[in-house]
């Protein structure tokens, strides 16, 4: 693993009455923030870059960039092997050719 970079995106708002005005206008009620982390994986002389959202089968506090993670291509899914074993798939959003050490 090269990389894995987090950040939060905001949830859509869920529109609801507002309980203390009967027949009042609604409100729209903010959710949380999904926490997705880019993941970068070298495979031979490429590197792939793909967004998961956190969750029970891949946590991103238990992975140590430069440490081997195992990963795969289909098509254009980075299919990941998650803490747990299970496997996770995340559409590739980049893909870039190592560049040659010499």
């Amino acid at each position: 693993m090269l990389d894995v970079v987090p950040y939060e995106v905001q949830g859509t708002p869920i529109i609801a009455s507002n309980p203390s005005v009967p027949g009042g206008n609604p409100v729209l009620v903010r959710t949380r923030p999904w926490q997705i982390f880019t993941i970068t994986v070298a495979l031979a002389d490429m590197s792939y870059s793909a967004n998961y959202a956190y969750g029970k089968h891949l946590d991103p506090s238990k992975l140590i960039v430069g440490d081997p993670l195992p990963a795969r291509i289909e098509g254009d899914k980075l299919i990941l092997k998650g803490n747990d074993g299970k496997e996770v798939k995340a559409l590739i959003t980049r893909r870039a050719r190592i560049a040659d050490k010499n």
